[in-house]
């Protein structure tokens, strides 16, 4: 079986596209699918009839009826029966598109059309959008020395598609039926005549095309002739219109500057000589993006890049984008590199990107109402979490589908401006960088945006803290502090290094809990607010806006340059006592290594956690393990 994706093709689906240019949905997606495996004939400049030797092998029915009928809930817009073989040759094809169309999903079909027939013909012509034969000959001889069948395909296929035009004209149906032709040295003498034909069964369209270029790898192929001035036989039968870009055109304004240029714009059809458009669209946008990196190094050179610029800046460090974007991207930029490289000896740069990382969506719940039509999260409300209903009319009852990648034409997608407006920019790059990590897709969620917005809250709340103690002067300890805060910012430069950037979050919330803890104890005030400083720019990459905030409350410089680490403080030089009394754990306190029983006592009676235990008691006896633990025994 086949399955391509082809958008282009989207064009013979009038009704989708009507629906996109006029804005009332977005860019739908189309599935080619081959429900056979083989064909009937044996084209000689098909790459598929080689390694399609045996007899046709069909889809199972029940499969390929329930495909057909549930390839729309999955979002498919349109799709064409194609593939490797002759989809009419499986006798469920009427009643698989038939089914299809039923669930809303446009249906096209390419055929020889050589197993029509007066009971397959009024259900196709019913149902598809459009029927595209492909008819590589011109007459009886030719057919079939191209086709590689009898000639008396010939004379069915005539019969054939008259009997379809007669059909189409009493039913009235409004399917476009095209024929595709490929052209070879044989049937160029009676093309004109075949196209006339054509035109007479009032057809919609004809393609007429050279041999593809892969028939070159294929040992048949090279007994073809192929006429090679066939542009002027194109221009002939008018299959083309030649044309050139406007020079007159302006940039003073946003968009693109054909649509503003009407002379050009405004044409005649080539073929029916009324007013047409022409397609503005003329460059794809990966092609304006792949060069883009080779000018940020001479964003003011007269040229289009600086040599010698390049050579400082270039290769990239680092790429970053989408599975999609990223293969697209990176092949186009590198197709640049080359043709820039290409007998330029002072352009160096083979290769644009030093490292390539591929990140994973955001992904959402899909939601679909009672007549499959797609629903946004902002049209959704549930009470309970497990029913859901269309927003504000709880009757008409909501399907949940699966979460999928964020997408415009399945209206799973999020305001980032209501989001923002109601959390904030930092709670938003909170959540979505401690979801996951970066090379995994996202779940979005209102919970996880609830959470991550509280957690800023509760920093909020540390930071005013932080404060009090800071303008407190205190002269306290000053270890523990230092030691936390290089091994943190030591952290923090290895997750970066490696993208862990949901590594970071935790580390974020680890720092929270110690320094929420550690501001009740006598720390360093001025050891508290150098440290806080580094604290607080290591953490400005997730939460900005929080961090910049912070920083000017404490009279400090909003951008500050990245914290080194001073590597004493990563060997290790203290150790984690338990601290039990009467047998009952009460806390671990951090002190120096192989530290005496005598001075352990009294970090003990200095904390003013552990100190309350003992208030007012006697020490009767203590059990002392070095680096490990203390039992303090007291009266009760």
């Amino acid at each position: 079986m086949s399955y391509q994706l082809r958008s282009h093709k989207l064009l013979h689906h009038p009704k989708e596209i009507k629906d996109y240019q006029e804005g009332k949905m977005f860019p739908p997606i189309f599935i080619e699918f081959g429900p056979v495996g083989g064909c009937n004939h044996r084209c000689v400049h098909c790459y598929v009839q080689k390694i399609l030797n045996t007899p046709p092998e069909m889809m199972d029915t029940d499969v390929y009826i329930r495909f057909m009928e549930e390839i729309g809930d999955y979002g498919v817009k349109a799709i064409v029966l194609a593939g490797v073989g002759e989809p009419l040759l499986h006798k469920a094809t009427p009643r698989a598109i038939e089914g299809a169309v039923k669930h809303g999903t446009d249906v096209g079909l390419f055929t020889n059309g050589i197993p029509l027939n007066e009971k397959n013909i009024p259900s196709l012509l019913d149902n598809l959008t459009y029927i595209r034969f492909t008819i590589n000959g011109s007459n009886k001889n030719n057919y079939a020395k191209t086709h590689q069948t009898s000639e008396k395909d010939w004379d069915k296929l005539l019969k054939n598609l008259d009997m379809l035009a007669n059909y189409k004209q009493k039913r009235n149906s409004k399917c476009t039926l095209g024929v595709y032709t490929v052209l070879f040295e044989d049937n160029l003498p009676d093309l004109l005549k075949w196209i006339k034909h054509v035109k007479s069964l009032d057809f919609d369209y004809i393609i007429a095309k050279p041999p593809n270029v892969r028939m070159d790898n294929v040992k048949m192929f090279e007994q073809l002739k192929f006429e090679k001035d066939l542009l002027s036989e194109a221009d002939r039968i008018k299959v083309m219109d030649k044309f050139e870009l406007p020079k007159s055109v302006t940039f003073d304004l946003p968009g693109n500057p054909l649509n503003r240029h009407k002379e050009w714009l405004i044409t005649k059809c080539p073929i029916c000589n009324n007013q047409a458009k022409r397609e503005t669209d003329t460059m794809d946008t990966f092609v304006d993006s792949s060069w883009y990196f080779a000018r940020f190094t001479s964003p003011k050179s007269i040229n289009p890049t600086d040599e010698d610029s390049i050579d400082y800046w270039m290769n990239v460090d680092q790429y970053i984008g989408g599975v999609e974007h990223a293969i697209l991207h990176l092949l186009y930029s590198r197709f640049f590199m080359r043709a820039i490289n290409y007998k330029n000896d002072k352009f160096k740069i083979k290769e644009p990107f030093e490292g390539l990382f591929t990140q994973g969506m955001v992904c959402h719940e899909t939601y679909k109402d009672e007549n499959n039509k797609w629903l946004s999260p902002e049209e959704v409300e549930s009470k309970n979490g497990k029913e859901y209903y269309v927003k504000n009319n709880p009757k008409k009852k909501v399907k949940v589908g699966p979460s999928e990648s964020m997408s415009k034409s399945k209206r799973n997608t999020i305001d980032p401006e209501n989001i923002i407006n109601n959390y904030g920019a930092d709670a938003v790059r909170l959540f979505i960088l401690s979801d996951s990590p970066p090379e995994k897709d996202v779940q979005w969620s209102e919970q996880g945006m609830i959470a991550s917005y509280k957690f800023i809250q509760k920093l909020w709340g540390l930071h005013e803290k932080i404060v009090i103690a800071i303008n407190k002067n205190i002269k306290g300890d000053k270890y523990e502090i230092n030691k936390y805060t290089n091994q943190l910012i030591h952290k923090v430069n290895g997750n970066l290094e490696r993208f862990n950037y949901n590594v970071i979050i935790a580390n974020m919330y680890e720092t929270y809990n110690f320094l929420n803890k550690k501001i009740d104890e006598k720390i360093d005030s001025k050891e508290l607010k150098e440290n806080y400083k580094k604290i607080l720019t290591i953490m400005s990459p997730i939460i900005p806006h929080f961090t910049s905030e912070c920083l000017g409350e404490l009279n400090l410089k909003t951008q500050q340059d990245w914290p080194e680490v001073n590597k004493k403080f990563l060997e290790e030089g203290n150790v984690n006592f338990v601290i039990q009394i009467n047998g009952k754990k009460r806390g671990i306190l951090s002190v120096e290594k192989d530290i005496s029983e005598d001075k352990l006592l009294k970090e003990i009676k200095d904390s003013k956690i552990l100190n309350k235990f003992l208030l007012n008691k006697k020490i009767l006896k203590s059990f002392f393990v070095k680096n490990k633990l203390i039992n303090i025994l007291l009266n009760e």
